[in-house]
């Protein structure tokens, strides 16, 4: 059985741990597995959005198995992080918490939901494509920020995209 909510501030740790878990199934990529080797958000940080009511995870028989991270920007809802387990990859659980990220940032009034990832991993930007996020080509404000800081951490400008799912 599988089940999604909003995640509770004791799991803060265990979800670091997940995306350090998650990053993985970049050493299977050519060109990709510093990812596994980059440091994850701070316990401190997810405890941050998990208080202001922005992660979500999902639990296949009472263990959290995935997890979405989100900040509050403006009207902006920030996924920064979406993890799931290697195991479970592939079952819908990813969309599953893509899905409760937008309905989250609905009922918060945000105007779109908002992330930076790799163009060319097929389960990075083509995927959030077909999700129905599009494509930033000139970022702005807290976004174009958040592009700088990945540039200035050594991230590769031609491998990572901005992408938008407008809400309203």
């Amino acid at each position: 059985m599988t089940t999604s909510r909003l995640a509770r501030i004791e799991e803060a740790a265990a979800l670091v741990a997940l995306e350090i878990e998650a990053a993985r199934v970049y050493l299977a990529l050519e060109g990709y597995h510093w990812v596994n080797e980059a440091p994850p958000m701070a316990v401190e940080e997810v405890e941050r959005a998990i208080a202001e009511d922005g992660v979500w995870v999902v639990e296949r028989h009472k263990q959290v198995v995935g997890a979405a991270v989100c900040l509050w920007h403006e009207d902006d809802c920030h996924l920064r992080e979406l993890n799931v387990h290697p195991q479970h990859a592939r079952r819908g659980l990813g969309r599953g918490l893509v899905d409760a990220v937008i309905d989250g940032a609905r009922r918060r009034g945000c105007s779109r939901v908002v992330l930076t990832t790799f163009s060319h991993v097929p389960f990075n930007g083509p995927w959030y494509e077909r999700l129905g996020f599009s494509v930033l080509r000139h970022p702005t404000g807290w976004l174009a920020e958040e592009r700088a800081e990945e540039a200035r951490i050594g991230l590769d400008r031609r491998r990572r995209q901005a992408m938008a799912k407008r809400l309203r």
